[in-house]
């Protein structure tokens, strides 16, 4: 047993060592060394009891707590498996992630600060179930290499939580909380070794209350609540609002709270008129909107009854910078409701439940449940700020604006008032603002607020306090800031940092915020280091597709300035240091935020970059000209920055053994380069140039590594990758790429698969990569229905494998399956029954009957089988893998789902439409409870179900549930996606068998069209399209059209698949039947034969 935690703590020290090695200096380090060793008994008991508290008191978790609650669920598969075999193995992580739930239960508002290091944490949590398949997959004699393979596992997640908790310490300002943290941490290793027993009981106390089955009524209650909340995608203000009473200087605000039209707002009662009931405040950036929004209401809360709620708009911030996230974020406040939260979860979770969707996708259902919720509130207040911060165009905010004021005048003698802050006039929305109270707010209002400012800054002051010319100071820029803080803001933190002459600014300050702007410009260039690296710097955070890390930046500067390799950034210092040195330096410009990315200080200063006012001033100072931004030719910049960071040589070797968060700890712009670097490409000017770089990276072998770690270690999919393909040959050849260029481009995918292959070879890998490349290639070949090609690969792989390793190792078996699978995409399905056969016999005799791979190659032939249209005998197979895999994985286990799928389907074949139903049932609503309502597979078991109901002749629950799929997909997956296009092709059918020919056409357009584009003309997937047009044309009467498509089919079918393959029998089967239908016997009569021909010699 105590080698056993040695190892444990083993882990638990290589993340320390991780971590450390991270942090050289400062106090971080001092944090990790001094927590080598954990006592998580006290931990676990946390964990139970941050559970019990949050059940007593119906804790309203954040949506950024639920999160982790849903991961940890994900966890306990893991957890529960492991445990049962080595439930010793398992206390450390189980302890750190209670410990985080309790974390965020105490101290909720550090999450925002913390969300960064919370991703990285639910990241590692979520491929916490590859530890459940390795203990399922492997047993008995390999249990110590499965360890092994745990334990380096663990180390990551160890590594993130330490870190973590490390960062949190620095937020903690009560004692009592790092005294917590320390005695949770610190205990003595002895304890923990000797105490097994008591660790494997708090393990089956945390496990009962995972797994405990018989809620209680409160328990269940908050689950709902929780998925309310979830389903509704909420932002939290909660931090938002006390920042900015935090900010507010005591005396500012007054004014408008004592305002004749805000006090006529705030305490009429309800009349027949709702003039009185909606106000609109306009003031022109900078002029303190925010912080009076925070100031009412904090005035309103005071009011007795009143139900306070507030949104505000944030340009470019999840959730908060759209319409429809505006009435989620005011439908989830209405929830919180003191009175009336149990009435309107109520209401919220039967259209939740109605729409069966993850997230609420429809803003007229948000309309609709809020004109259900408002009549109910007796005293309701809304303050909307920001509202011109929203990604939408003038007449849509009228129009929303319109909308809301009428959703709150009629709510009868309720009184439900209405108020919206915002920087756009009143005279750009017309009649929106009919019978509204308006406030201007101008310059002499806050004129008072900006004194109190001034005055509290100087306060605080060393170099204003005790200034000779403070009067003169104070009198200058209070009248010249025009009523605007952040001007003001801007001047102090210049003066008091001695950037500018006291004197100077006396006699002539900066008009206006371009005039600061241009000043600090000024200043900045004079007094940098290296003007070139914080334009480099500016450009970076101007043009990112995200927001960027400080270590990403001080890479990217790097980059910019002509880094040439890793090597030479690792032996020059800490990028996070350099990164804090280029903030300082470009200070007040960039800032730094809560979850320490960087942004610009204001929106006002982006638009100001690429506007006229920089080409003005640089025509004042040369030195400025550096700052004539063109977006596009940013972009062209970070483009070819990228591909020389993802160039470098320590990229041209395999990466995969390490995980995520240790290549990112050590490659800090790898993530960022990896996910944007095609986006800032497509987005660029000069796309020769671009093009021919990219080319040139994808001749190398960094380039097929880049495509690898997508598709391996950032689980972008082949059937995501092929639409990301598809804007890249668009954008290649509108660029006017040569051929040479668009051979690569148009398609990367199969050229970067090929070059894997080839090096892998070449480089003599061992034959386990070289079979990977294969696989990966054959993976290619299949997605793009180069059916030829991929038999190809797959055969050579085949044969590659029992070469080199015998016919009977678990990787030729592999190679053998995935051969099959290719044949029976051919058509060739006694070819794909022989391997099967072979297949399943070997795994039989070597594994054992009911082991998981036999199982695999049992259900595969049975698919062969229903291909064959031998339908008993899938039956009866199916039947025999089901009962197994229940009984060795047990009954809700997605290969256990997958079975009961495929018996589904094989119902369907037999005309046993119920049966089918019933099981299709249970398959999806297992899948959205397990995997959640956007997953691949709960996607797949929602078109099996539409299925079903088609056979059944219910055509509008197929229609329904089609069109829920087809919507969920072209979110979720892309609209150019093919399963998307698969879901459109059924809803297509549908409505074709309801006599709604015109939308059918309509929809195998669309989807003929884009599988053209994605996938190419001679695609079987496109010819399908073709062939199911065609269809509807004939039953349109456009026979013309609907023959000359008819004939393109077979003619491309008969060279792409063959003479002999099913899909090109069934084209001429068909075209053999329209023939018939309109008295064209003959020619009917000739195809039939040349099918039964075909059929007979096949």
């Amino acid at each position: 047993m105590a080698a056993n935690y040695e190892a444990i703590l083993a882990s638990w020290t290589a993340a320390v060592d991780l971590l450390a090695s991270r942090y050289p200096k400062g106090g971080k380090a001092a944090f990790l060394k001094a927590h080598r060793r954990a006592s998580f008994e006290e931990l676990l008991n946390t964990a139970t009891a941050a559970k019990k508290n949050v059940e007593l008191k119906r804790y309203r978790c954040t949506e950024r707590v639920q999160n982790i609650l849903r991961c940890i669920n994900h966890y306990a598969v893991a957890g529960d498996v492991s445990f049962q075999q080595y439930s010793e193995y398992t206390s450390l992580a189980w302890g750190s992630i209670r410990f985080l739930v309790k974390f965020f239960i105490e101290e909720g508002t550090i999450s925002e600060k913390l969300s960064d290091s919370l991703e990285s944490v639910v990241h590692i949590i979520f491929r916490a179930e590859e530890y459940a398949k390795l203990f399922t997959t492997h047993s008995g004699s390999s249990s110590e290499r499965v360890f092994l393979a745990l334990q380096g596992k663990l180390t990551n997640l160890y590594a993130e939580v330490l870190d973590f908790l490390a960062q949190a310490t620095e937020y903690f300002e009560k004692p009592t909380w790092r005294r917590y943290i320390s005695a949770g941490l610190t205990a003595g290793v002895t304890k923990l070794k000797s105490s097994p027993e008591l660790i494997d009981k708090l393990e089956r106390e945390v496990e009962k209350d995972l797994y405990d089955q018989k809620l209680t009524s409160a328990a269940e209650l908050l689950r709902e609540e929780i998925q309310n909340g979830v389903w509704l995608k909420h932002a939290d203000f909660a931090i938002e609002l006390q920042n900015l009473h935090t900010r507010r200087v005591p005396g500012t605000c007054e004014w408008f709270l004592e305002h004749k039209k805000y006090l006529t707002w705030r305490q009429s009662e309800p009349t027949s008129s709702d003039s009185f009931d909606h106000l609109w405040v306009y003031g022109k950036p900078g002029s303190g909107k925010s912080t009076l929004a925070a100031q009412v209401v904090l005035d309103v809360r005071r009011l007795p009854g009143s139900t306070v709620l507030f949104v505000s708009c944030k340009d470019g911030q999840e959730n908060k910078s759209d319409l429809q996230s505006i009435l989620q974020n005011l439908v989830f406040q209405l929830l919180e409701h003191k009175t009336h939260s149990k009435r309107f979860h109520q209401i919220v979770q039967s259209a939740r439940l109605n729409t069966k969707t993850q997230y609420v996708q429809s803003i007229g259902e948000l309309w609709n449940l809020l004109q259900r919720m408002l009549p109910i509130v007796n005293m309701a207040y809304f303050v909307l700020d920001g509202l011109d911060e929203c990604n939408s165009q003038t007449d849509e905010l009228i129009s929303f604006v319109t909308r809301l004021k009428e959703l709150f005048s009629g709510v009868g003698n309720r009184s439900v008032k209405l108020m919206v802050i915002s920087r756009l006039d009143k005279s750009l929305l017309g009649n929106a603002l009919h019978n509204w109270l308006c406030i201007d707010i101008q310059t002499s209002d806050v004129r008072g607020d900006i004194e109190e400012v001034f005055r509290y800054s100087v306060q605080k002051s060393r170099v204003l306090r005790h200034h000779k010319d403070l009067p003169s100071v104070q009198e200058k820029l209070i009248n010249d800031s025009e009523g605007m803080f952040l001007w003001i803001d801007l001047m102090i933190k210049e003066l008091e940092a001695g950037h500018w002459d006291i004197g100077s600014v006396v006699q002539k300050a900066p008009e206006g915020l371009g005039g600061i702007f241009e000043a600090i410009l000024k200043r900045i260039v004079l007094k940098a280091t290296s003007v070139v690296n914080i334009c480099n710097a500016i450009s970076l955070v101007l043009a990112a597709g995200r927001p960027l890390r400080i270590g990403e930046l001080a890479i990217g500067v790097a980059l910019l300035g002509g880094l040439r390799n890793h090597e030479d950034y690792d032996a020059r210092g800490d990028p996070h240091l350099e990164g804090q040195m280029i903030i300082r330096e470009t200070s007040p410009l960039i800032m730094v935020m809560p979850d320490k990315t960087v942004q610009l200080v204001h929106k006002s200063f982006k638009d100001f970059l690429l506007g006229e006012e920089i080409r003005n001033a640089a025509s004042r100072m040369t030195g400025l000209s550096r700052f004539c931004f063109q977006l596009r030719k940013i972009q062209k910049t970070l483009a070819l920055a990228l591909v020389k960071y993802l160039s470098f040589e320590c990229f041209r070797s395999e990466l995969s053994s390490k995980g995520l968060i240790q290549l990112h700890s050590k490659f800090l712009l790898l993530d960022y380069s990896s996910h944007w670097l095609l986006h800032h490409a497509m987005e660029s000017e000069d796309e020769g140039e671009v093009a021919d770089r990219l080319v040139t990276f994808f001749r190398s072998p960094q380039g097929w590594r880049w495509l690898h770690r997508l598709y391996e270690q950032y689980g972008m999919s082949y059937g995501h990758l092929q639409p990301l393909q598809s804007r890249v040959k668009s954008w290649a050849l509108l660029a006017g790429t040569n051929d040479e260029q668009q051979e690569v481009l148009c398609s990367f995918l199969t050229f970067l698969s090929k070059r894997r292959l080839m090096d892998t070879i070449s480089t003599g890998a061992e034959v386990v990569s070289i079979l990977q490349a294969m696989d990966s290639l054959t993976t290619v070949y299949e997605s793009q229905g180069q059916w030829a090609e991929a038999e190809s690969i797959a055969l050579e792989a085949v044969e590659t494998s029992r070469r080199m390793l015998g016919e009977e190792d678990s990787l030729a078996l592999k190679s053998m399956a995935n051969l099959a699978s290719t044949y029976v995409n051919q058509g060739r399905l006694a070819d794909a029954e022989r391997l099967h056969v072979q297949t399943m016999d070997i795994r039989k005799r070597v594994l054992g009957k009911e082991h998981p791979d036999t199982l695999a190659s049992m259900a595969g032939l049975a698919s062969t089988f229903w291909s064959q249209g031998r339908w008993a005998e899938a039956e009866t197979l199916h039947m025999s893998v089901l009962e197994a895999r229940k009984r060795v994985l047990g009954e809700e286990h997605e290969h256990t789902l997958l079975s009961i799928a495929n018996l589904a389907t094989t119902y369907l074949s037999q005309g046993r439409w119920d049966d089918a139903e019933k099981l299709g049932l249970q398959v999806m609503m297992a899948r959205k409870r397990l995997l959640g309502e956007e997953h691949p597979h709960t996607l797949a078991s929602m078109a099996n179900l539409a299925s079903a109901y088609w056979r059944q002749g219910r055509w509008r629950d197929a229609e329904t549930l089609n069109l829920e799929l087809v919507g969920k997909c072209q979110t979720i997956l892309g609209a150019e996606h093919p399963h998307t296009l698969i879901s459109m092709c059924n809803l297509a059918t549908t409505l074709k068998d309801q006599g709604r020919l015109d939308e059918a056409e309509g929809l195998e357009t669309q989807v003929f069209e884009a599988r053209k584009k994605t996938l190419g003309a001679d695609h079987p997937h496109t010819l399908t399209s073709m062939g199911n047009l065609a269809s509807t044309f004939w039953s349109l009467g456009r026979s013309e059209e609907a023959e000359r498509l008819d004939l393109q089919v077979i003619e491309r079918k008969l060279v792409v698949l063959g003479p002999k393959h099913p899909e090109t029998l069934v084209s001429i089967s068909n075209l053999a039947h329209s023939y018939r239908s309109i008295g064209r016997l003959e020619e009917a009569s000739e195809l039939e034969a040349k099918v039964l021909a075909a059929e007979g010699g096949a």
